[in-house]
């Protein structure tokens, strides 16, 4: 929210779309995986789709600010972090219990950067606590609860040969076929 204050949302979407790519190539540089043309086919694909979906193309619709993009990079940075911890949780730790997890330190992140105390007394009234409750509990439950069980299913091969069977030795002739 920090880089749409400072920046046109369609320069900040852009910004946070770029995790695919940083997930990618996080993969490449450290994991060892490899990179297949398709893989980087796709990112193009999606990045060039979010921006023509964000006309930026349009100079009027991305006003750029330092801190507006260091805000939107460092989004893309977490949230390409919370692809790689869920990722590499996903054999270990149930997928409800990444979400608490996720949910936890982000609260306690959140309430450091802006104690609760600090919030204006309107915001907390009644009606209001119900509706940033739905929001705060279903907006990033639902579509995350969906996204971290994906990743079994998507996991790419690992980057191995396939065992070949031992040489065999030569036959010899057999009298029996002659």
């Amino acid at each position: 929210f920090s880089a749409i204050e400072r920046l046109a949302v369609a320069a900040a979407i852009l910004l946070e779309y770029l995790s695919p790519a940083m997930v990618v190539t996080f993969g490449w540089l450290f994991l060892h995986r490899r990179v297949t043309r398709t893989t980087i086919a796709a990112l193009v694909a999606a990045l060039v789709g979010c921006g023509l979906v964000v006309r930026a193309y349009d100079p009027a619709v991305l006003s750029l600010s330092a801190v507006g993009i260091a805000f939107g990079v460092g989004a893309a940075i977490s949230f390409s972090g919370y692809i790689l911890v869920g990722e590499h949780l996903k054999n270990d730790t149930d997928v409800s219990a990444q979400l608490l997890y996720g949910f936890a330190i982000a609260a306690v992140v959140l309430a450091v950067v802006r104690p609760p105390w600090t919030i204006p007394a309107a915001v907390l009234e009644p009606p209001n606590l119900t509706l940033i409750a739905a929001v705060g509990i279903f907006g990033p439950a639902l579509p995350f609860g969906c996204f971290l069980p994906s990743f079994p299913a998507s996991a790419p091969p690992p980057a191995t040969t396939p065992p070949m069977p031992p040489p065999r030795p030569p036959r010899r002739p057999s009298l029996r076929r002659l």
